[in-house]
């Protein structure tokens, strides 16, 4: 029997998989409900995202959601979304979508634009196998565009700094396409055509509905902490705080320091090198204004903040322009973000100094002449796992767990959005289908 630890999304994509495929398993989940970091909450009429926001589909992946009896609840983004915002100079100006407008639009200096236009035509070269995103980006065109354009992206994706982070495995597609292609904007272009346009969704009661929907087909063993796992001549035991579950596989999608602590017996190299992946600290807070109180349009996904600019917060999204069922229609709901890699010490304030220095930012940003109707607060000690050199060493020693029949389908490994951890758990779930 397969066994799997941890019942988020990664846990419940592979159980849906291995039950379509009449593989036997168990799914055992420390907490009492299921969804790790997916978790929506419904305050009254305000729908809010305390982990992920929303979903980028193309087609293929939206018939994978109907196989799961989600398709008549998807809601599609609405059309100002793709208009996305960075804070310079005082103010959200808009970045510009694709190679062209780049070229066309006042927010790069005419050194950018031409470090875009030689992009084109630069050839490759052989990069660090430890090579920074930032050092990348800085490669192929120039500090601004690694200022003004990569490093609020890396912090509002993954709270992370892009000097830290590691190309290879935070934009493997962005490496290889400049690997196949010489040039990053030529790949980008042609892998666009290969794999499909993206577009950006939710569902109406929020990302949980995906976690509700998988959880009423799958049974669950809640309340079950493993708390070692070892081998024997028959396979693997695992030792919970209801007693012991024997496997002849057992498949982890637990965070990586959670996973440490349940091989630190049996293999405790691996353990070691496991906690030393960093999981920055961040705040996610949720401001309701009425709308004529707002000055500013509000005319796209959101807004984010260079740290050049030193802002107090990394940025924002603006739900309520994205997905207008997430307040009244005379209000706006805007998600903010505190923290990361490269501010943790804001995390330290206090939920009211939070509160009011997130408010105070946004009143004079986006020219807000009242206090909020609503505010709420969601903290996270280990928000997400950063793809730098410690997460290099662990990925280079994980694959020998699989020789004990231990594999690792989680959010540290191969990608951290929640499409990433759906189509791993696929990929898994045929392999395992393989060695059946």
């Amino acid at each position: 029997m397969v066994v799997i630890v941890g019942a988020g999304i990664s846990g419940l994509s592979l159980a849906w998989f291995l039950k379509e495929k009449n593989i036997p398993f168990k799914i055992i989940e420390s907490e009492s409900k299921a969804g790790g970091c997916i978790e929506t909450v419904q305050s009254g009429n305000y729908l809010m995202e305390m982990g992920p926001n929303s979903l980028l589909l193309n087609e293929e992946q939206i018939d994978m959601l109907s196989k799961f009896g989600l398709k008549e609840s998807l809601i599609k983004a609405e059309e100002v979304n793709k208009n996305r915002f960075i804070f310079k100079k005082g103010q959200y100006r808009k970045l510009p979508g694709s190679p062209p407008a780049l070229l066309l639009n006042n927010f790069f200096s005419w050194k950018t634009k031409w470090a875009i236009l030689r992009e084109y035509r630069k050839k490759s070269k052989a990069a660090s196998e430890n090579e920074s995103v930032a050092d990348f980006f800085r490669r192929r065109f120039n500090n601004e565009l690694v200022d003004y354009a990569v490093d609020p992206f890396v912090s509002g994706i993954y709270a992370g700094e892009p000097e830290q982070l590691l190309m290879r495995l935070t934009f493997s597609a962005l490496a290889e396409a400049e690997k196949k292609h010489g040039s990053l904007i030529k790949g980008m272009i042609k892998e666009k055509k290969s794999t499909g346009r993206k577009s950006t969704y939710s569902f109406q009661k929020g990302l949980s509905e995906l976690i509700h929907k998988l959880s009423e087909q799958i049974e669950i063993e809640r309340d079950t902490r493993v708390l070692n796992i070892k081998k024997d001549q028959n396979g693997l035991i695992l030792e919970t705080s209801k007693g012991e579950i024997k496997a002849e596989k057992c498949i982890i999608t637990i965070p990586s320091f959670s996973c440490a602590d349940i091989l630190q017996n049996g293999w405790p190299n691996t353990s070691e090198i496991l906690r030393k992946v960093y999981y920055p600290p961040l705040c996610c807070v949720h401001n309701v204004y009425k709308r004529d109180k707002v000055q500013h349009p509000l005319d796209g996904f959101g807004g984010l903040n260079p740290r050049k600019e030193k802002q107090f917060a990394s940025g924002s999204i603006w739900s309520s322009s994205i997905f207008p069922n997430r307040c009244d229609s005379d209000e706006v709901l805007i998600t903010t973000f505190v923290g990361g890699s490269n501010a943790e010490n804001k995390t330290k304030l206090s939920d009211k100094e939070i509160l009011q220095e997130v408010h105070h930012e946004l009143s004079k940003v986006y020219q807000i002449s009242d206090k909020p109707v609503f505010q709420h607060l969601k903290r996270w000690n280990k928000a997400i796992p950063q793809y730098d050199e410690a997460l290099a060493k662990v990925l280079a020693v994980i694959e020998s767990l699989e020789l004990d029949e231990i594999y690792i389908c989680a959010n540290w490994k191969g990608g951290v959005s929640v499409t990433d951890c759906i189509s791993k758990a696929k990929k898994l779930a045929d392999r395992l289908e393989c060695n059946c």
